[in-house]
């Protein structure tokens, strides 16, 4: 809706959606691996949602829409997912923001 108001293209969905604790729980957790490198978990990692105060960053980032499934495989023990961030708007808002709470 934003880009047929203001008719030209901006990083919206990022602006209009990063919840404050989003960020916070990033700081308290302080663990930057997804925002680095692309991870490699099991699928537990990425439903681990009892409760969002001790929820994994891999977890709540994956949940929230800011991390991507990349590639899937299957392991004689269950599948692991390559997650990483799902497109260059969302990882340039992103490390902006992480770049705010650790300076």
């Amino acid at each position: 809706m934003v880009f047929f108001r203001d008719k030209e293209f901006a990083n919206n969905w990022f602006n209009t959606g990063t919840p404050t604790f989003l960020i916070e729980q990033i700081r308290k957790n302080d663990d930057l691996k997804p925002f680095i490198n692309k991870e490699e978990v099991e699928e537990v990692v990425l439903r681990d949602t009892s409760d969002y105060n001790e929820v994994g960053n891999i977890s709540l980032l994956f949940q929230t829409g800011y991390l991507t499934i990349k590639k899937k495989e299957m392991k004689e023990n269950g599948s692991i997912y390559t997650i990483d961030l799902p497109n260059l708007e969302v990882e340039k808002s992103f490390l902006m923001s992480l770049q705010r709470i650790y300076i």
